[in-house]
């Protein structure tokens, strides 16, 4: 698989299992492979399932995302900005997480050659991963997914935990200098109110303080919308 993907411009990092590429300023691109030891029933075989996730990290968010978590020991290569598992976006076409739990069930047994497996996560990667990097990749994406589209998705597909949508939304607000930064500190506030969450209401107020000191990585949306 790693011949391939280095192709397409991925690293494999030895770290950790996943594949990596820079796209553009402030963008990484994740593709990560997750093992689960399984039993199949109608092989009867004991062997291994394997998942994978699409994920965009963006750096400015993220390193200020890092300084308010709650996350005991979290690093910045823990972090990711939006994604989620492969075959959730698959099943999902809109941002909108509708149909939940799906799974691509890829069996690996060990005395199977790893072909099989491996051509069909590089299948999923090109047909799913690619066009979703290509797409959402972008500063613009990012903000109608964190910002825009708040009210009308209550459930994105682009985000595994909805109240972190929200502090990235306003830490994104900040970065692009969206000149109605304390109308989507309100949105925002009130969507953090209704998960009745401390922890979350607890960075909330760390990224209230914060927020002055983060400096803007643009004059103006447009200008972040039209960055390359």
């Amino acid at each position: 698989m790693e011949p391939k993907m280095n192709l397409l411009g991925f690293e494999k990092s030895y770290s950790s299992q996943w594949f990596t590429r820079d796209k553009v300023k402030h963008f990484k691109l994740v593709y990560t492979l997750v093992p689960f030891d399984r039993f199949d029933m109608k092989s009867n075989k004991s062997g291994l399932t394997i998942e994978s996730f699409i994920d965009i990290f963006n750096g400015p968010i993220e390193k200020e995302y890092l300084k308010i978590t709650q996350r005991i020991g979290a690093k910045l290569h823990d972090l990711q900005t939006i994604g989620g598992y492969t075959a959730d976006i698959k099943e999902n076409p809109t941002d909108e997480l509708k149909f939940r739990n799906n799974r691509l069930t890829i069996w690996s047994f060990a005395e199977d050659d790893a072909s099989e497996s491996s051509t069909l996560l590089i299948k999923y990667f090109e047909d799913v991963a690619l066009p979703y990097y290509e797409k959402y990749a972008n500063w613009l994406a990012l903000d109608n997914i964190l910002n825009n589209s708040i009210n009308q998705v209550k459930s994105s597909i682009h985000c595994r935990i909805e109240t972190e949508r929200d502090l990235r939304g306003i830490i994104l607000a900040k970065l692009i200098n969206r000149p109605d930064l304390n109308d989507i500190i309100k949105v925002h506030y009130r969507r953090l109110i209704s998960f009745n969450s401390s922890e979350y209401m607890i960075e909330y107020e760390k990224l209230l303080k914060l927020l002055p000191q983060i400096q803007p990585l643009f004059s103006s949306p447009k200008e972040a919308f039209e960055a390359l």
